[in-house]
């Protein structure tokens, strides 16, 4: 795995979280294009029970923090659901997502840090 000028480190399908699970940190609004565009790679596609198809992709941060976005087809306008590990801190990594990202604060539509 390597990472790019700024510390972020794309994960490969089937990775495992470190902490065993994830915890859903944020939904933040942007499309395909944007994070394709500003994390330079693909999204993965798939399909699962009861969800239906989704788009996602996953990174290391530079905290070491692992991620992942994904949107579901089914709800075109929810935006991404941002998961990290369950191990991680979640202000240092919504931090970092924001950095990462350029995001404004409107494009945050939610976060279950206080």
């Amino acid at each position: 795995m390597s990472s790019d000028d700024r510390g972020i480190a794309a994960m490969q399908p089937g990775d495992a979280w470190p902490g065993g699970g994830y915890v859903e940190l944020a939904v933040i609004k942007v499309d395909d294009a944007f994070l394709m565009r500003r994390l330079r790679q693909s999204l993965l596609t798939g399909s699962e029970p009861g969800m239906g198809a989704w788009r996602s992709l996953g990174m290391r941060l530079p905290s070491g923090a692992v991620v992942e976005l994904i949107a579901y087809d089914a709800e075109p306008d929810a935006g991404f659901t941002v998961r990290i590990d369950n191990q991680s801190d979640p202000r240092i990594a919504l931090q970092e997502i924001i950095s990462a990202l350029g995001l404004g604060a409107e494009q945050i539509i939610w976060s279950n840090i206080n």
